[in-house]
């Protein structure tokens, strides 16, 4: 995978509201804080490619409901160029998914919240509903713990999720 790549579908500002609504939805869904390395996809709230995707799928930004295929991030010169380079990188990525895995932009959403943004990891993900490297999905739960910042919480999160993913949700949480 390419560095740049991987930077390209963190896209900060959209995650940060993507957060929120992760954090409220799972409140609201009394969400388990078990393992999820066994539960099928389908259990997971991620479709399988016979469900069928929505004609237009929608993102809420700002109040506003705006079909996916009218966003467009303009080219802009200086410091935020780089972020709107990142942003145009993850709508790409969030497209790509939706139509490879026939699922809806919630769905890729939820993938990339749990996955910290790692494209690979959310595409295995979408097709296994679990990690290719063996660790568990990210919850809420756990961010909780992890963003409190104790030591003693941090050493069983790196024990749960391996210290490199762990170094990477803290990157992945506070952008």
């Amino acid at each position: 995978m390419e560095g740049g790549r991987a930077e390209g579908a963190r896209a900060p500002a959209l995650f940060r509201r993507a957060n929120r609504e992760f954090e409220e939805r799972e409140e609201d869904d009394g969400e388990n804080s078990s393992s999820t390395e066994d539960i099928p996809p389908e259990h997971l709230g991620l479709k399988t490619s016979e469900e069928t995707v929505p004609p237009k799928p929608k993102v809420r930004v700002l109040g506003e409901d705006l079909a996916m295929s009218s966003i467009h991030v303009p080219e802009r010169e200086g410091p935020s160029s780089s972020m709107a380079a990142e942003v145009a990188t993850a709508v790409k990525d969030m497209k790509r998914f939706m139509g490879e895995f026939n699922v809806d932009l919630a769905t890729v959403t939820q993938a990339f919240l749990k996955n910290s943004g790692e494209v690979a990891a959310v595409a295995n993900c979408l097709q296994t509903g679990q990690r290719s490297d063996g660790y568990p999905l990210w919850n809420r739960q756990d961010d909780v713990v992890l963003l409190k910042g104790q030591e003693g919480d941090r050493n069983n999160l790196e024990t749960k999720y391996g210290v490199e993913n762990v170094s990477k949700r803290v990157g992945f949480r506070t952008s």
